[in-house]
């Protein structure tokens, strides 16, 4: 039995359907891939947002505590001229009087000029960090006195030091522990900071840069 023929016409159009349908079918796989994608990498930027804001609040809680807990110490050394020029006539008036609480009887001390810390380039910083060295001859009853003089000195918050070294020497007079008279040399050295503003540059250091 003979098959009919089809007509060409209508044969072209259903395989044009056809491919139009596996065209909107292909459309539709892409759209929801990069819809899927666009999800995903929507949900990754909403993660990494959230995990910066929350280490952002967790500095800014880390922040509030040192302001709360530095700050009371801050307004104490300004209170003492930090920052600011040196005081050097503070630093000198706790000396004795601390000696004088600590029962020292024989105090003598050195304090150095200032000198800068380390040079910063200019426009880097308007403060500049300055030490003072100074050194302090204590003679002694015993070792006790140097002990109570340095945690007065601590304590006192006259400013930023650094203690550098101590060397106790037995004044001459035997090996005997007089009770008339000290015993010990104690000779200390130690460097006041203070913070002050930075100075201007040298046109003349400039014109060389």
């Amino acid at each position: 039995m003979k098959r009919p023929d089809r007509d060409p016409r209508a044969l072209g159009r259903e395989l044009a359907m056809l491919a139009a349908s596996l065209g909107v079918a292909a459309l539709l796989v892409l759209a929801s891939q990069h819809y899927r994608d666009a999800r995903v990498t929507t949900h990754e930027q909403l993660v990494g947002e959230l995990q910066r804001f929350r280490a952002g609040l967790r500095q800014a809680h880390e922040d509030a505590r040192i302001v709360r807990t530095e700050y009371g110490r801050f307004r104490q050394l300004q209170e003492r001229g930090f920052p600011g020029a040196a005081p050097r006539l503070v630093w000198v008036e706790d000396i004795r009087e601390l000696a004088r609480q600590a029962s020292v009887p024989v105090l003598q001390y050195q304090l150095d000029p200032r000198r800068p810390l380390a040079h910063a380039a200019a426009g880097a910083a308007p403060f500049q960090l300055y030490a003072s060295p100074m050194t302090l001859r204590m003679n002694l009853d015993h070792e006790g006195d140097l002990v109570r003089f340095l945690d007065l000195l601590a304590s006192r918050d006259s400013g930023p030091f650094d203690l550098r070294a101590c060397t106790l020497t037995r004044l001459e007079g035997g090996a005997a522990v007089a009770l008339d008279r000290p015993n010990l040399h104690a000779e200390c050295r130690l460097d006041w900071y203070s913070l002050d503003k930075a100075p201007e540059p040298d046109p003349a250091d400039e014109a060389l840069l």
